[in-house]
């Protein structure tokens, strides 16, 4: 078995595992035993469980750059918005409240994983750059507020959901919220 795939078989058996557990409870054994690998191995191509959440940070990142830009093509500033916010809860839907609550505990601690350089939220401040510049925002919100608004209801809904232990429904939940602000962030 070349690097490459044994690499990517840990990833796609951590990637089921995040999903179940929290990572606190999840083991390198578990991961090993999934993914039809030896320890040795995980070591060899990982290092350590929290290197193997950095790659796999980075990947999903990559993943989520490429929904981007596929559902934002041929659309204005203004519609990129919602749809960039949007993919954020698609994430966290698919993975899970374990995993989300493991990333904000993550984002808390370390600065990288709270604003990784070229991450969607990069998009969304250029996306509200652009809807600025284009007289689609009411001018007397500056792009900092929006932004900032924007983002932590986003970051909010998902703590809300990681404290009900994913009984809630994110998605309308925050399509309430994101509703109310862009409505007030809008140039009527």
């Amino acid at each position: 078995m070349g690097d490459n795939e044994t690499k990517n078989k840990i990833i796609a058996a951590a990637e089921e595992l995040f999903k179940q557990k929290d990572y606190e409870d999840l083991s390198i054994r578990e991961i090993c035993q999934l993914a039809g690998i030896s320890i040795g191995a995980f070591y060899r191509h990982i290092g350590s469980k929290e290197q193997l959440f950095k790659i796999f940070h980075i990947q999903l990142g990559t993943e989520a750059l490429k929904i981007l830009f596929e559902r934002t093509d041929s659309k204005t500033p203004l519609e990129k918005i919602p749809i960039v916010l949007n993919i954020y809860v698609d994430f966290m839907i698919y993975f899970g409240y374990k995993f989300v609550k493991y990333f904000l505990s993550l984002s808390l601690e370390n600065e990288a994983f709270a604003n990784p350089p070229g991450a969607i939220h990069t998009f969304l401040k250029d996306y509200i750059i652009e809807a600025s510049k284009n007289g689609d925002l009411n001018s007397k919100y500056n792009i900092d507020y929006i932004f900032n608004a924007l983002y932590s209801s986003l970051r909010g809904a998902a703590f809300n959901w990681c404290i009900s232990s994913g009984k809630t429904d994110v998605r309308s939940d925050y399509s309430i919220t994101l509703d109310i602000l862009l409505n007030e962030f809008k140039n009527k």
